[in-house]
């Protein structure tokens, strides 16, 4: 809680768990979200987008499962960096070529989880 005078605390970064499924079974996923279906439709993804950033967040990592399967991830990523944020990915890399073909320049780190040397 703040007292009157104190700013209100805004979020510098942001994980968007944006998509349950992932292309893996890993056993020690902690990713696997029992309660969730599907994912948002676009335009309310995209709102939120617009929310997060002027609420005052300036970073956002998409995560999931595995955010690379989301069916608009090119447009997130592309809106979110319209919308000046810094942007970032959790993924296990097995798809990322793809969406780095057409959205390097949106995205300034991308974080490959390796877990396990199969």
């Amino acid at each position: 809680m703040t007292q009157a005078n104190e700013p209100i605390p805004t979020p510098v970064a942001v994980n968007f768990h944006l998509y349950k499924p992932c292309n893996y079974r890993c056993r020690f996923c902690f990713a696997t979200y029992r309660d969730i279906e599907g994912h948002l439709p676009l335009a309310d993804a995209l709102a939120l987008l617009r929310a997060l950033r002027e609420a005052g967040a300036d970073k956002l990592n998409f995560a999931g499962g595995e955010p690379t399967l989301h069916p608009h991830i090119g447009e997130l990523v592309a809106e979110a960096r319209r919308l000046g944020f810094i942007t970032s990915l959790i993924t296990n890399g097995a798809r990322l070529d793809r969406l780095l073909d057409d959205h390097a320049a949106d995205l300034d780190w991308v974080g490959i989880s390796i877990d396990s040397g199969d």
